[in-house]
C-alpha cells in the first residue's frame, strides 16, 4: 500500500492557494504554512486534487504521486525538484539496509534476550523457522521479516496480548 502525496507538475514551487489554507486553518483550528510538507499529505487536499480542483498557487498543476509503504516506513523517500516540477525519489539501498537491520535484531533476540523463555532447542528451532536456507540464500528479507510474524513471541498479535495481559495485572 502506498501513501499518496502532493506534488506540483509545474514551473515554480509548491504551494496550497493562502485563500483555502487559511479556511482549513480556520476550520481545524490549525496553524498550517500555505507551503509546508504537511499540506501535502492532508487527505481533504489530496481529494480536491484527485477531483482536478485547482488548489495550488497561481500557475501550479499539482498531482497525486505515491510513496511506497516501505519507502514511507524507512523514510526512505525524498522529493526531488527540477525547476518546480516535482517527483518522487525511493533509496532502495536504504530500505534493504533497514531490513536487514531489523532481521538481524530479531535473531539478536532470539539468541540472547534472556527474557525470552525458551530452550537453546526452541532458540535453534526459531533460527530454523526464521531463516530458512532459500530465503538467506536469496536475502529475501521481505520473507525473513514476515516469517518473525509466525513466531509466537514475534508476532503483533502475541505482543499485543502480552502488553494487554501486563497492564491488566499492573492494575
Amino acid at each position: 500500500m502506498s501513501t499518496k502525496i502532493i506534488l506540483n507538475g509545474s514551473y515554480g514551487g509548491f504551494s496550497i492557494n493562502e485563500k483555502i489554507m487559511n479556511e482549513y486553518n480556520k476550520k481545524t483550528n490549525s496553524n498550517l504554512y500555505f507551503g509546508s510538507c504537511e499540506c501535502r499529505f492532508i487527505p481533504e487536499f489530496i481529494e480536491r486534487v484527485e477531483e482536478g480542483e485547482n488548489i495550488g498557487g497561481l500557475g501550479l498543476d499539482l498531482y497525486i504521486g505515491y510513496v511506497p509503504k516501505d519507502a514511507m516506513d524507512y523514510n526512505a523517500w525524498d522529493i526531488e525538484e527540477y525547476d518546480g516540477v516535482e517527483s518522487i525519489s525511493i533509496d532502495y539501498s536504504k530500505i534493504k539496509v533497514r531490513k536487514m537491520t531489523d532481521f538481524f535484531d530479531i535473531m539478536n533476540k532470539i539468541l540472547h534476550d534472556d527474557s525470552i523463555n525458551l530452550s537453546a532447542e526452541m532458540r535453534f528451532e526459531y533460527l530454523r523457522m526464521l531463516a530458512p536456507k532459500d530465503a538467506l540464500e536469496n536475502q529475501d528479507f521481505d520473507a525473513l521479516l514476515q516469517n518473525a510474524e509466525l513466531l509466537p513471541v514475534f508476532s503483533s498479535g502475541f505482543r499485543e496480548a502480552e502488553a494487554s495481559f501486563y497492564s491488566k495485572t499492573e492494575k
